[in-house]
């Protein structure tokens, strides 16, 4: 048998060289493939930047490494181009990838319902402001306790309602929707005349002054929280208030953070007509067409979440999906 071979200073250096070769493949290896191939500078660079992290080492600008890598012979940059070479060909392999069609953008469900500010704000109300929101017919409103949105639940709503027919599909069932479901769940008036939010701004101008429209033309949900919080009387403007913040934060939230003056021409005459206004189908219609322009690609869902969660909870425990 042959004397193994002694070690020399030579090879040691160049065993040394060759696992360090290694490494640096098997650490590329584990790496994610770059957006574009690197060149060898770019390495270079990158070992230098990572070398500013040794306290015993001066700092180096970008210029002191560039000047750096000019004074490098060509046998030290070696190493460097081969890392290039390498990361060139790893890109080629795995270009076929990153020409893959992107997977379609998920839309982003953003809702504006508060239930849970407008659930504080009802606690507080005083007896007789109570009293007054029941005899406009919004008690039913009073009677809600859910103060959090299920994400998750409201995104497979939406998805299975069809707005135009009005139709839930769940477990291959159908149910249509109607105004008295609305009346069902959320106590609101229904039948009666309709909900119109058209008219001359002079109808509504003394409303607006009193409410404080802004530029925008939204009355602010800060300036209805603070009314209410702060207010105690049952009067008009108190009745007006209250009938906005549910209709801004419950019934038919927007993507503002307010509600629009539109919504007054509907209360301009609030003792005589608000009660005999059909607001079970108008909170069904704005759902629907809220949903619908969802599913076009709008990000914020406009309408009455809470209520197509609490009627599909009833459906199911009326056995009707079973």
């Amino acid at each position: 048998m042959a004397p193994p071979k002694k070690k020399t200073k030579g090879n040691v250096a160049a065993v040394d060289c060759r696992n360090e070769e290694l490494k640096e493949m098997n650490e590329e290896c584990h790496n994610e493939v770059p957006k574009h191939p690197r060149n060898a500078w770019i390495f270079f660079y990158q070992e230098q930047c990572k070398l500013k992290d040794d306290d015993s080492l001066k700092p180096m600008s970008m210029e002191e490494i560039s000047e750096k890598w000019k004074a490098l012979g060509d046998h030290a940059k070696r190493k460097y181009k081969k890392k290039s070479i390498r990361s060139s060909e790893k890109y080629k392999e795995h270009k076929i990838k990153l020409d893959l069609p992107k997977a379609p953008k998920v839309n982003t469900f953003i809702s504006r319902t508060q239930l849970k500010a407008a659930y504080d704000r009802m606690q507080e109300l005083d007896p007789l402001q109570v009293k007054s929101v029941k005899a406009m017919g919004f008690g039913g409103i009073l009677e809600l306790t859910c103060t959090k949105l299920d994400r998750s639940l409201y995104e497979w709503l939406v998805q299975h309602f069809d707005p135009v027919s009005l139709c839930l599909h769940v477990h291959g069932k159908d149910c249509i929707i109607t105004p008295l479901d609305v009346n069902h769940i959320l106590g609101l008036p229904c039948g009666g005349q309709r909900v119109i939010l058209e008219g001359e701004y002079t109808g509504i101008h003394e409303l607006c002054l009193r409410h404080k429209v802004g530029d925008q033309g939204s009355i602010s949900f800060d300036h209805l929280h603070n009314y209410l919080m702060n207010n105690k009387k049952d009067d008009d403007d108190f009745k007006v208030s209250f009938v906005l913040y549910i209709m801004g934060t419950i019934l038919c939230p927007t993507s503002e953070f307010g509600v629009n003056k539109h919504f007054l021409h509907a209360l301009k005459d609030l003792l005589s007509s608000v009660r005999e206004l059909d607001w079970s189908q108008f909170v069904l219609k704005f759902l629907a067409k809220g949903i619908q322009k969802y599913q076009k690609g709008r990000k914020v869902i406009r309408g009455c979440l809470l209520f197509l969660m609490v009627h599909l909870l009833t459906l199911f425990i009326k056995s009707k999906f079973f």
